[in-house]
Protein backbone atom coordinates (compact mmCIF):
# COMPACT_ATOMS: atom_id res chain seq x y z
CA UNK A 1 0.00 0.00 0.00
CA UNK A 2 2.81 2.61 0.77
CA UNK A 3 4.76 1.45 -2.07
CA UNK A 4 1.52 2.36 -4.57
CA UNK A 5 1.28 5.42 -2.81
CA UNK A 6 4.94 6.57 -3.16
CA UNK A 7 4.75 5.55 -6.49
CA UNK A 8 1.84 7.88 -7.24
CA UNK A 9 3.17 10.55 -5.83
CA UNK A 10 6.08 10.49 -8.02
CA UNK A 11 3.81 9.93 -11.39
CA UNK A 12 1.82 13.49 -9.82
CA UNK A 13 5.15 15.04 -8.96
CA UNK A 14 6.48 14.08 -12.95
CA UNK A 15 3.40 15.28 -14.66
CA UNK A 16 4.18 18.26 -12.78
CA UNK A 17 6.84 18.97 -13.78
CA UNK A 18 6.31 18.56 -17.39
CA UNK A 19 3.46 20.92 -17.07
CA UNK A 20 5.89 23.54 -16.11
CA UNK A 21 8.43 22.67 -18.58
CA UNK A 22 6.07 22.45 -21.25
CA UNK A 23 4.72 25.89 -19.72
CA UNK A 24 7.77 27.53 -19.82
CA UNK A 25 8.62 26.17 -23.13
CA UNK A 26 5.26 27.33 -24.79
CA UNK A 27 5.50 31.29 -23.41
CA UNK A 28 6.97 32.74 -26.02
CA UNK A 29 5.75 37.08 -25.86
CA UNK A 30 6.43 39.40 -22.98
CA UNK A 31 3.33 39.16 -21.17
CA UNK A 32 3.30 35.13 -21.35
CA UNK A 33 6.80 34.84 -20.46
CA UNK A 34 5.93 37.08 -17.35
CA UNK A 35 2.81 35.10 -16.46
CA UNK A 36 4.87 31.63 -16.08
CA UNK A 37 7.52 33.82 -13.79
CA UNK A 38 4.77 34.76 -11.80
CA UNK A 39 3.64 31.55 -11.58
CA UNK A 40 7.39 30.13 -10.70
CA UNK A 41 7.27 29.35 -7.02
CA UNK A 42 11.42 29.36 -7.67
CA UNK A 43 11.11 33.13 -9.34
CA UNK A 44 11.99 35.96 -7.24
CA UNK A 45 9.81 39.17 -8.56
CA UNK A 46 10.50 43.06 -7.43
CA UNK A 47 10.44 46.19 -8.95
CA UNK A 48 12.72 48.72 -10.20
CA UNK A 49 12.20 51.95 -11.36
CA UNK A 50 8.77 50.76 -12.96
CA UNK A 51 10.16 47.95 -14.05
CA UNK A 52 8.98 44.07 -13.52
CA UNK A 53 12.32 41.92 -12.32
CA UNK A 54 12.48 38.49 -12.58
CA UNK A 55 15.47 36.68 -10.88
CA UNK A 56 15.03 32.64 -11.29
CA UNK A 57 18.36 30.63 -10.75
CA UNK A 58 20.09 28.22 -12.85
CA UNK A 59 21.92 25.24 -12.88
CA UNK A 60 25.21 27.96 -13.35
CA UNK A 61 24.14 30.74 -12.12
CA UNK A 62 21.08 32.81 -12.68
CA UNK A 63 18.55 34.25 -15.39
CA UNK A 64 17.37 37.94 -14.86
CA UNK A 65 14.22 39.39 -17.10
CA UNK A 66 13.60 42.57 -17.05
CA UNK A 67 10.02 43.79 -18.30
CA UNK A 68 9.45 47.58 -18.95
CA UNK A 69 6.34 49.09 -17.61
CA UNK A 70 3.47 49.56 -20.10
CA UNK A 71 3.86 53.13 -20.28
CA UNK A 72 7.23 52.75 -21.67
CA UNK A 73 7.57 52.92 -25.70
CA UNK A 74 8.67 49.48 -25.96
CA UNK A 75 5.85 47.95 -24.33
CA UNK A 76 5.65 44.85 -24.61
CA UNK A 77 9.18 44.33 -24.41
CA UNK A 78 11.50 42.32 -22.35
CA UNK A 79 15.08 41.90 -21.48
CA UNK A 80 16.98 38.30 -20.99
CA UNK A 81 19.82 38.07 -19.46
CA UNK A 82 21.52 34.80 -18.48
CA UNK A 83 24.50 34.96 -15.93
CA UNK A 84 26.43 31.94 -15.61
CA UNK A 85 29.45 31.44 -13.56
CA UNK A 86 32.15 29.51 -14.75
CA UNK A 87 35.61 28.86 -13.32
CA UNK A 88 35.07 31.93 -10.93
CA UNK A 89 34.49 34.30 -13.18
CA UNK A 90 30.36 35.84 -14.18
CA UNK A 91 29.53 36.14 -17.78
CA UNK A 92 26.19 37.56 -19.05
CA UNK A 93 24.24 36.17 -22.07
CA UNK A 94 21.56 39.30 -22.68
CA UNK A 95 18.31 38.95 -25.32
CA UNK A 96 15.70 40.89 -25.50
CA UNK A 97 12.15 40.77 -27.41
CA UNK A 98 10.49 44.49 -28.04
CA UNK A 99 7.55 45.91 -30.01
CA UNK A 100 9.17 49.08 -31.16
CA UNK A 101 11.26 50.73 -33.86
CA UNK A 102 14.52 49.39 -33.99
CA UNK A 103 15.80 52.62 -32.86
CA UNK A 104 13.13 52.49 -29.74
CA UNK A 105 14.44 49.04 -28.90
CA UNK A 106 17.88 50.14 -29.13
CA UNK A 107 16.87 52.79 -26.50
CA UNK A 108 15.34 49.88 -24.38
CA UNK A 109 18.58 48.19 -23.89
CA UNK A 110 20.45 50.91 -23.47
CA UNK A 111 18.05 52.12 -20.23
CA UNK A 112 18.70 48.54 -19.32
CA UNK A 113 22.52 48.78 -19.37
CA UNK A 114 22.63 52.07 -17.56
CA UNK A 115 20.39 50.67 -14.76
CA UNK A 116 22.69 47.66 -14.17
CA UNK A 117 25.23 50.17 -14.00
CA UNK A 118 23.63 51.66 -10.92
Amino acid sequence: MRVGAILALAILLAACQMNQTKSAAVATTPGEVLASLRDNPEAELSEKEGWTVAVLPNEAGRTVWSFPPEEHEAYPAMVKQTVVVENGSEFAETSAQCSGSQSVCNALLGEFHRSIAD
